[in-house]
Parts: structure tokens; C-alpha cells; sequence
């Protein structure tokens, strides 16, 4: 939701390199790894797993490039080819907001739809993504963590605040918050749990204008401490990570995503993946 709030705070930033070290990618990397292996395995409840045919399918990406280079990646050609399927199986992506009112209203939506999303900001996604869902007038929606914006070391760059503000600009997308630094927020204490979720948030309405209500929690790490946290901060909804997360009405701080990575290399194994038939 891009509304006007000139009263945002600002906030400073603190760029912080340390998300790359070794540790917290082996982490990230046994998480993804045991969420596509649940949502490949697991097809019996979707009331708990990010598997089979969810409505709507929200599908979960981090970097898109021609070569990948974590598991968490995705190719280009894999990237467009996933897409021209969704297209032909009539799928119609939708917005963070249509998510919103789905879930607090009852929105009705189109009967196949799907929302995508992207974690971490990375230049991939500027460069690669951007103009491969515009060819296809194809929604997204992007989750950055603002320490991080227009850091260039690492496994990847990442996007710029000039290149967040030519996303956030298209009608087709819409860039909210993965928090401040990327820390697992259920190992936080109360006073460092806010700052991520206030300063993030508030960074985001000062460089992008608008309000900024929804979140991505990094490696889908939540608890009810959390989840009260980003309600206070004045998030509306919080999205998980596969089997992390829960997609019953009352769980709108807990809605989970099926993670797409190197290897979901074939299109058999994208349906396998989401669940489709």
C-alpha cells in the first residue's frame, strides 16, 4: 500500500556486512533446504505446510541470475520458464494488499491467483527479474533489508535506493520490509526486537514515501513475542517461510510461502513444488 505519510521518521543507517558470514549462510542454507524438502513431502495440510494447491500460492525467491550461486537462487531461464507456465495455467498475480484483504475481508480473488516474492533486496532482481516480469505484466512484490541497501560485498549486491525507488514506482510492484539487519528476530531481546521492525519500516516510508505495513521475517523466524511485536510497530501482515508458517484465517502474521532455489531446475519439479496437478 504506497500511501502518503510525510511524517515517517527518519532513520540512520548502519551498513552492516556481517549477514554474509559464513555461519549465518550455512544457516539460511539447512532452513531452505528443509523447507523444500517439507513442501515436496508434506502434502497432507496445508493448515500447516506451505504445500499443495494453496490459495492464493505465494511463491518465495532471493537472487534471479543467469548462473546461480546459493541454493536459494534462481536462474533466468528457470525464472522465465516458471513464469510462462503460471501464464499458461492462468494464473493471475496479485498484490501485498489483495493478500490483506483476502485474508482480513474476504477479498474476492481471481480463481488461480498467485503472489510473488522476493527476499533480500539483491541486484539480481533489479537487473534480471524487473524486466522479465515486466514483459509479462507480472506483479511482484519485494522484501529488503535496509542495513543492507546498495551494499555491494557479499555472495551478492544488492539493490540501491535509487533502484528500490524505480521498482517501488511501477504499478506492477511494491517493495516492504525483511527488517533491519537480518537477525533471527525469536533470539532477540524486547528493545533490539523493535528497532528492527520499527527502523526498518520507518527507513522505508522516509526513502519510498508511503506506508509500508507488511513484513517478510528473515529465515521465517517468528514467535507469538514476534508477532506481537509486529503488530505494535503497526505491520498488518507478516509473511513466513514454508512450513513455518500457517495459512488459516486468523494467522495473518504467519501466512507461508513455498521457497523456490536452484533446484527446482524443471518445470515437473516447479508443479511438484507448489503442489499442482
Amino acid at each position: 500500500m504506497k500511501l502518503q505519510n510525510s511524517n515517517a521518521s527518519s532513520a540512520s543507517l548502519q551498513k552492516v556486512i556481517a549477514f554474509y558470514s559464513t555461519p549465518l549462510r550455512v544457516t539460511f542454507a539447512i532452513l531452505f533446504a528443509l523447507t523444500s524438502c517439507s513442501n515436496e513431502k508434506n502434502t497432507q495440510n496445508s493448515e500447516t505446510m506451505a504445500v499443495g494447491p494453496l490459495k492464493p500460492l505465494i511463491l518465495m525467491y532471493h537472487e534471479t541470475a543467469p548462473q546461480g550461486k546459493l541454493q536459494s537462487d534462481v536462474t533466468t531461464a528457470n525464472f522465465e520458464a516458471q513464469l510462462n507456465w503460471l501464464k499458461a495455467q492462468n494464473y493471475t498475480t496479485i498484490s501485498m494488499d489483495d493478500l490483506y484483504e483476502l485474508k482480513a475481508n474476504g477479498k474476492k480473488l481471481p480463481a488461480k491467483p498467485v503472489l510473488l516474492t522476493f527476499d533480500d533486496g539483491y541486484i539480481g532482481n533489479y537487473t534480471y527479474a524487473k524486466p522479465i516480469l515486466e514483459k509479462r505484466n507480472m506483479k511482484a512484490s519485494f522484501f529488503v533489508h535496509t542495513d543492507y541497501v546498495g551494499v555491494k560485498e557479499g555472495a551478492h549486491s544488492h539493490m540501491s535506493w535509487d533502484e528500490l525507488k524505480e521498482i517501488d514506482k511501477s504499478p506492477l510492484f511494491e517493495v516492504y520490509s525483511h527488517t533491519k539487519s537480518h537477525p533471527s528476530l525469536t533470539t532477540l531481546k524486547p528493545d533490539a526486537l523493535l528497532r528492527e521492525l520499527k527502523i526498518s519500516k520507518e527507513t522505508l516510508e522516509k526513502n519510498l514515501g508511503g506506508t509500508r505495513p507488511y513484513l517478510a521475517y528473515p529465515f521465517g523466524d517468528y514467535n507469538a513475542t514476534v508477532i506481537d511485536a509486529a503488530r505494535s510497530q503497526g505491520y498488518r501482515l507478516a509473511l513466513a517461510v514454508g512450513f513455518k508458517g500457517t495459512f488459516g484465517k486468523s494467522g495473518v502474521y504467519s501466512i507461508p510461502r513455498v521457497g523456490i532455489g536452484l533446484d527446482v531446475s524443471t518445470i515437473a519439479k516447479f508443479r511438484s513444488r507448489i503442489g499442482a496437478q
